[in-house]
């Protein structure tokens, strides 16, 4: 996604909801700072690694970025 100058991640997350009609309930958008806070709160998931705020309106925190998956 290309985000122009004075613009935010959440702002065109909730444009592109709105231009295509699609419902955040079936979305999910994975987040670590606070740049991401918009997103996360729609519909999100904070790292484990996240700052304290985003892990606070996040649905759900999963693992930090270090642990991999087998």
């Amino acid at each position: 996604m290309l985000i122009s100058l004075g613009n935010t991640k959440g702002y065109q997350f909730d444009r592109c909801l709105n231009d295509w009609q699609i419902d955040p309930v079936g979305l999910i958008a994975l987040g670590d700072n606070g740049n991401d806070m918009r997103m996360i709160q729609l519909a999100g998931v904070a790292m484990g690694n996240a700052i304290e705020p985003l892990q606070a309106v996040a649905d759900y925190v999963t693992d930090d970025h270090d642990n991999e998956w087998d």
